[in-house]
């Protein structure tokens, strides 16, 4: 029977990790501050298959861990890495994958798998609208939204916002990439000319990881506007200038862990048992 070593993350981990237990399997599971010095080395040594959270890094340098936990540098992971193991993450850096194939170790990334990043878009953009509600004064019925970007994320969340009954206006760099929008009957405009009709939304939903929003168009924002940020670091919008405005504003990383850790997790549960029959049949 595999030993799963399930590293970090948020919620979702330990649903997880209650998912992998409830099936039999056996788990080593780093999500608090253990009472005793946590050794990766050690853990590494007794686990098969390596679950690492999504995303797998917010810095760059550590394993993501919404309570910092110490112990899971990046590269001291890659050094611990064995032919032996198999490794699962979301956005897996290109360093860490360089390793795997260089000791020629299974590597999944659940971002780059079509169902389950679909399946995530799914609880990213009902936790945006959760956001949204809470957040602004304004009903989302019968508002102006701003969808910025028309990507997985962007087009679900686009749908729930037109079927609670607001009106959403998609917005993109690419005209050819803003067609499909335009054909679901979305209204849709070109980046550069955001400035000019930015004033009229109630919310403002970015999920472009490059900056969108800027000084210039916040100045033009009307005041009981609302702006989500769902876009993966380091986001699109200036809250600096967000704030000086007193506009209401919020950076929502790592949604399915806070609104739907336990549909989250099915999600990653079923990808990782999938994998694991797909080898053990090859």
């Amino acid at each position: 029977m595999h030993q799963f070593l399930i590293l970090g993350g948020d919620s979702r981990h330990i649903c997880l990790n209650r998912l992998l237990s409830q099936s039999g399997a056996r788990t080593l599971f780093y999500y608090d501050r253990p009472s005793s010095p946590f050794s990766l080395r050690e853990a590494m040594e007794d686990s098969h298959i390596i679950l690492c959270p999504v995303p797998f890094t917010k810095d760059g340098k550590t394993i993501f861990s919404e309570n910092s936990l110490p112990g899971l540098e990046i590269q001291a992971l890659a050094d611990c890495l064995k032919n032996t193991h198999i490794l699962f993450g979301g956005n897996i850096p290109s360093s860490v994958r360089e390793r795997c194939d260089s000791l020629s170790i299974p590597c999944h990334d659940f971002m780059r798998m079509e169902e389950v990043a679909w399946r995530n878009a799914v609880a990213t953009a009902e936790g945006a609208v959760a956001e949204a509600i809470a957040l602004s004064p304004v009903n989302l019925y019968r508002s102006r939204c701003l969808v910025t970007g028309y990507g997985r994320c962007a087009s679900i969340l686009a749908d729930r916002l037109k079927g609670m009954g607001a009106g959403v206006t998609v917005a993109g760099r690419d005209a050819s990439r803003l067609v499909q929008a335009h054909c679901l009957g979305y209204d849709t405009c070109l980046l550069k000319e955001l400035e000019s009709v930015i004033g009229e939304f109630d919310f403002i939903f970015n999920t472009i990881p490059s900056l969108v929003l800027d000084g210039a168009l916040v100045k033009q924002l009307q005041e009981n506007a609302a702006v989500i940020d769902i876009a993966s670091a380091p986001g699109g919008v200036d809250f600096q200038a967000l704030k000086r405005r007193n506009i209401r504003a919020r950076l929502c990383p790592g949604l399915p862990g806070r609104y739907s850790p336990h549909s989250s997790a099915i999600i990653l549960y079923e990808a990782v048992m999938e994998h694991i029959r797909d080898s053990q049949t090859q």
